[in-house]
């Protein structure tokens, strides 16, 4: 299946990533199934400290919505929020779909 990861923004020496795959399709069911990782990493010296709130939005609907801890230190990377979804597409198996997540 496939894989997209994209830099979606930095902030305070920590650059946030969203990736998304297709774990699973189902062409007789209508649908696929697509995993999402939104994810930290701490690039530069030294330790922050406190909470972000961090969106993850598929298709225009809010699928996380929350405050987290961002206490990390110099190359730490944490997981902000993951999950899956099902996505429907047409009959033949094709479709599109709009993941974004913001900090």
């Amino acid at each position: 299946m496939t894989t997209t990861s994209k830099t979606v923004g930095s902030s305070g020496g920590i650059t946030y990533k969203l990736t998304v795959s297709t774990s699973n399709q189902s062409i007789s069911g209508n649908y696929s199934t697509i995993s999402y990782s939104f994810t930290a990493t701490k690039n530069n010296y030294g330790t922050s400290y406190g909470d972000a709130t961090v969106k993850v939005i598929i298709d225009g609907t809010t699928v996380v919505n929350t405050s987290v801890d961002i206490n990390m230190t110099n190359g730490q990377t944490k997981t902000l929020a993951s999950g899956t979804r099902n996505i429907d597409h047409a009959a033949n198996g094709t479709g599109s779909t709009d993941v974004s997540a913001s900090f």
